[in-house]
């Protein structure tokens, strides 16, 4: 190597839940995600092109980099709001970031970047230790120097009523900032069949839409694996990284693909009425994507198909994880179930949480993928471990099953307690709660019952059980809940059953989940 002294920059996108899902109107939702995809995806090779000649993620990561003329860097990844890159020299990373901050001021206002940098020879050991100290390097940044916005208001200052901004564009009647005006330019180069929130609940916006949030388990453990398998030098180092993210977002993408086109074949088949509005030849499924990158990715559909389509997304994921080679990647889901009109920064945040909650839950079986969702049914706004502990623990008992994991064909042996939260015992009382339309009105005082206490739910489970059709019910879902190491006795009883994971101490419901979830049903016939 003729120079030893190399830059292996790490990139990073600061603030973008707060740039992206700051509004509930959709097209901004949507401009604002283009706008993050095209910061590195699209700006940083501008930059870079500018400055210098580059090889770009497609190209494999070789030993030629270090002799080839006219290449001054080398992108190894670009994915989620991150970049990977390595420089030749630190002239041209200074002036490559100059640049770069220069086309986000003029093309993405209002979004900033973060750059943290180590030096190194590309020595046969170092990439582990290297990368390591990129993350916590840029970790630190992030956390001791938070960024200034450049977007100054002054008290002669004019602001935008959405953002908060300078108000900078005349459209449409109203003086809006740049921020806005590039975020709804962006949104309407897309053609989308759905403009806004509410048309996606197909009454106008007066059913739920879900909000949901998708994350891959523990992906930077993955490549700290994989930089210890062999002790790789550091060019083979970074092609495994390289080689990774490429196979990931392949993979998510492709799976997001699988599953909008499955939903639209089952939505066009489904004999629901509440899915009529979506059933027509040239109608498109009920979905929007906001935002995929790597892993990462958050989308809105109509809120009777979000459970069923995360079901699906994750079982492709599966599926095209392994046509890869990948076995080992697995990811996680929260859904949140929102009125079009609450606040969309919020619902996303519930998603977001409920998505952290699958994790937590299989922290210690992370091959599983796992899904956790959560109905919003007033404006009050809390988090979501609050908003549990206070409204479904209920004395002691837990009414919450969620989450759930959903198991393939190959999970043989599994621990019972994890066996209770298999997605298809959920399905199974879904459904059977769903048919039993005669006692319907007593499910449902059942199901506001358990937030009471327990007088007015043994009430309530007793009016049930007095009618030949509850009492049928009950012994149904008993038979079937046998399959998933439950004890029958406990089924319809206050004390469904005893003990969970970290939660020894409080009981938990079978039933309400189903019960919670029994309006927003729909019976796909395929579960």
């Amino acid at each position: 190597m003729e120079n030893s002294r190399y830059y292996l920059a790490l990139y990073d996108i600061s603030g973008i839940q707060s740039y992206i899902y700051h509004s509930n109107k959709l097209a901004e939702i949507k401009g604002a995600s283009i706008l993050v995809e095209k910061s590195l995806k699209d700006y940083l090779k501008k930059a870079l092109e500018q400055v210098c000649g580059y090889e770009d993620e497609n190209e494999a990561v070789s030993n030629s980099f270090f002799t080839e003329d006219g290449i001054g860097a080398k992108i190894v990844y670009i994915a989620g709001g991150n970049a990977l890159v390595l420089y030749k020299d630190p002239d041209v990373y200074k002036k490559v970031n100059t640049a770069l901050s220069t086309y986000l001021v003029e093309n993405v206002p209002g979004l900033l970047f973060q750059v943290h940098a180590v030096e190194t020879d590309c020595g046969m050991t170092g990439l582990k230790k290297d990368y390591k100290q990129l993350f916590s390097g840029m970790h630190k940044k992030k956390n001791e120097k938070p960024q200034m916005d450049y977007h100054k208001v002054f008290s002669m200052t004019k602001t935008c009523e959405r953002t908060g901004k300078p108000a900078q564009v005349y459209s449409h009647g109203h003086y809006i900032s740049e921020e806005l005006n590039k975020k709804t330019a962006a949104a309407r180069e897309e053609q989308e069949a759905y403009k806004e929130l509410s048309e996606l609940t197909g009454d106008g916006g007066k059913n739920y839409i879900a909000v949901v949030h998708i994350d891959g388990n523990r992906m930077g453990d993955k490549i700290q694996k994989l930089l210890g398998e062999e002790s790789p030098d550091y060019m083979e180092g970074l092609e495994k990284i390289r080689k990774f993210s490429k196979d990931i977002e392949e993979i998510f993408n492709d799976s997001y693909e699988e599953m909008t086109g499955y939903m639209d074949e089952l939505i066009k088949k489904s004999k629901s009425d509440k899915l009529k509005r979506f059933q027509g030849e040239n109608t498109a499924a009920p979905f929007r994507k906001i935002y995929l990158g790597g892993d990462d990715v958050t989308f809105v559909c109509n809120g009777h198909i979000g459970i069923k389509a995360v079901e699906v997304f994750l079982n492709r994921l599966a599926l095209n994880a392994e046509a890869k080679g990948r076995t080992d990647i697995s990811a996680c889901a929260g859904i949140a179930l929102i009125k079009p009109k609450y606040p969309f920064y919020f619902g996303y945040q519930t998603a977001l949480q409920a998505c952290e909650s699958a994790k937590h839950f299989i922290k210690d079986e992370p091959v599983y993928n796992a899904l956790d969702f959560h109905i919003v049914h007033s404006n009050h706004i809390a988090p979501l471990s609050v908003t549990r502990s206070e409204q479904y623990v209920n004395d002691d008992i837990n009414l919450l099953m969620r989450p759930y994991i959903l198991f393939s064909s190959k999970d043989k042996e599994v621990k019972h307690i994890l066996r209770r939260h298999d997605i298809q015992a959920f399905y199974e009382v879904s459904r059977m709660i769903f048919r039993e339309e005669n006692v319907r009105a007593k499910l449902k005082s059942i199901r506001n019952a358990y937030v009471m206490d327990k007088l007015d739910l043994q009430k309530s489970i007793k009016g049930l059980t007095n009618r030949k059709e509850g009492q049928n019910l009950i012994k149904r879902i008993q038979k079937r809940l046998e399959n998933y190491g439950f004890d029958q006795q406990y089924i319809g009883s206050y004390y469904e059953y005893q003990g969970d994971y970290e939660e020894g101490d409080l009981f938990r419901s079978i039933l309400f989940d189903s019960l919670e979830y029994m309006d927003l049903y729909v019976d796909w016939g395929d579960e």
